[in-house]
């Protein structure tokens, strides 16, 4: 056999292969009883072993998973990490970070691979529907729990998941906000993601809309962190106040903004 020969019955070999990874998936979905929680629950699983290598392109992910199962899926993954960074000692986390896949979220790789994009679902008129809840709400909530529980880096896998989040969910002119009043923009400030905050900005994105349960500003949370310092200032060029208080009556954003060269001290 020719190695021209041999070359084609490799590719032809490895397109077979391709096709019933392919259709695998496609059967895994439709196997699966969405109202049926421990199917549900399972599918993950399921899913990894399939997905962890995958490079077949698929032009279109909607064609095998609703929008609502994808971002269902995201968000139970998500949880699923925190739930394992959450119960794990120090000492653990530290033995197991040589091994960087044990804290992947394989199937948020997978669905970035394809080239998905979050659309919006629209009402009768046409307009989006922005009060939901997406894996970005989830993440960041729980990275603030993490934060207050110890002193190591593990919660930078959630700083990670989230820069990741931002390439599925990039409409910037949609501003999703979650129950707790949280919208993805100040999920962006809050993280420091320069470019994330400027593209919102650019497009017409209020520098003071507040987090409804906490009345927190996009200029505290970004100034709440040390890494903070050129959000902030992006907040300010387009207007942000730096005099709200938050629903607590303090004023503490402010002696933040002693930590910016050049800001003076405005509070009293």
């Amino acid at each position: 056999m020719s190695s021209d020969d041999q070359s084609a019955e490799s590719f032809h070999g490895e397109d077979d292969l391709n096709k019933k990874k392919l259709e695998s998936l496609k059967n895994l979905r439709e196997n699966i009883n969405w109202k049926v929680k421990k199917e549900r629950n399972e599918l993950l699983g399921q899913l990894y072993p399939l997905i962890s290598d995958w490079t077949i392109e698929i032009s279109d992910l909607r064609s095998i998973f609703r929008s609502k199962e994808i971002n269902w899926l995201l968000i139970e993954e998500v949880k699923n990490l925190i739930e394992l960074l959450e119960h794990i000692t120090t000492d653990q986390f530290y033995r197991r970070n040589y091994d960087e896949t044990i804290y992947q979220c394989i199937f948020l790789e997978f669905v970035n691979k394809t080239g998905y994009k979050d659309e919006p679902e629209v009402n009768r008129d046409g307009k989006p529907l922005l009060r939901r809840t997406t894996p970005l709400h989830r993440a960041s909530r729980f990275k603030k729990y993490l934060e207050y529980r110890g002193s190591d880096n593990r919660h930078y896998w959630i700083d990670h998941i989230i820069r990741k989040l931002f390439n599925i969910y990039n409409r910037f002119d949609l501003n999703y906000i979650d129950d707790l009043g949280c919208t993805h923009f100040h999920v962006a400030c809050e993280y420091s993601l320069e470019d994330v905050v400027q593209k919102f900005l650019e497009l017409g994105q209020d520098p003071n809309i507040l987090v409804q349960e906490t009345g927190n500003s996009p200029l505290y949370l970004a100034l709440r962190h040390n890494y903070g310092e050129k959000v902030s200032r992006m907040l300010l060029k387009h207007g942000a106040d730096p005099s709200l208080a938050n629903k607590d009556g303090r004023k503490h954003l402010c002696m933040s903004l002693a930590r910016i060269t050049g800001i003076p001290r405005i509070w009293k």
